[in-house]
């Protein structure tokens, strides 16, 4: 279950992100979701665990390692 939060960034981010595809906005929230996991999950656990974790969650979720590469691809 997501919800949706916000956060103050500088408006100019903000432009970039509104612009940006959806597959790169996808990107930025996983982004952003392990940042905030790792800074207020659990502070003891290391970035690799979370990591860990967040691949996890993605699999039991239906995110195949085939649909991260095609969101991580860049677009050419």
């Amino acid at each position: 279950m997501s919800t949706m939060i916000s956060i103050p960034i500088p408006e100019p981010l903000a432009n970039i992100y509104e612009r940006a595809s959806d597959a790169d906005k996808v990107k930025a929230q996983w982004l952003i979701e392990v940042v905030l996991n790792d800074l207020f999950h659990n502070q003891s656990d290391s970035l690799a665990n979370t990591v860990k974790e967040m691949s996890q969650k993605a699999s039991e979720r239906g995110l195949t390692p085939d649909i991260l590469d095609e969101l991580l691809k860049d677009d050419e």
